[in-house]
């Protein structure tokens, strides 16, 4: 589709798949053309736009902006793309940012948008037999109901079938203990309730008045 616009979206719910397909087409991309690719991930760094004016103000090149909403460097991202015919980018966004994403897009920047559903049953179950040979009925339809049609989740799940049996996916819980908790091991007790608040609300879009956002500056989170 990049040989069609400039601007590829690609939405969905989270683990959908969305990165790492977008991560496929940005390399197929600058394979096929010999161009340099770049990666901009949702981390609020000073400078990206300035970086982005550097390297893809002109020239053919291919940018991937992850869960683009959430990226400091878009703005700067999509003026690059007017500026520039021969940057092609593809965005990710969840689906409850997708219409604030698009409103952002100028018309004058050709795009299209690729929806990712929930994989059907049949196909995580196809997943899981060929590329991690896991052929028990057992298995399979345990992993078919945790993930729900859930890509990452699948996996994931897999990657513990396969490493502790079927007691490494008897609990959904259990299976991001094993993933997650080394993010978190050796935290102090405020930092845990930071990141509990995070992991709520990180995606809400608050501003003040807001009862969630009072409630927030109560407990000592700043605005900032």
């Amino acid at each position: 589709k990049l040989e069609r616009v400039q601007l590829l979206v690609l939405k969905g719910s989270s683990g959908s798949g969305k990165t790492r397909l977008a991560l496929e087409v940005v390399k197929r991309c600058a394979d096929s053309k010999q161009i340099e690719s770049y990666v901009l991930s949702q981390a609020w760094i000073s400078g990206v736009a300035e970086d982005i004016n550097a390297f893809l103000s002109e020239g053919d090149a291919v940018l991937l902006v992850d869960d683009a909403r959430r990226s400091e460097g878009l703005d700067a991202v999509l003026e690059a793309v007017v500026r520039n015919p021969g940057l092609r980018v593809v965005l990710t966004v969840r689906d409850y940012a997708f219409e604030a994403l698009v409103h952002g897009i100028r018309c004058s920047v050709k795009s299209e948008t690729y929806s990712l559903e929930r994989l059907e049953d049949a196909s995580v179950r196809a997943l899981l037999q060929v590329d991690y040979e896991i052929s028990n009925p057992l298995f399979l339809d345990k992993i078919e109901r945790i993930a729900r049609g859930n890509l990452r989740i699948a996996i994931m799940a897999a990657l513990c079938a396969k490493r502790d049996g079927y007691s490494g996916i008897e609990s959904a819980y259990g299976i991001m203990d094993v993933f997650y908790d080394k993010l978190v091991d050796g935290l102090e007790e405020e930092d845990l309730v930071l990141l509990s608040y995070l992991s709520v609300y990180a995606p809400c879009d608050f501003k003040e008045g807001d009862p969630a956002y009072d409630g927030l500056l109560s407990e000592g989170i700043s605005h900032s």
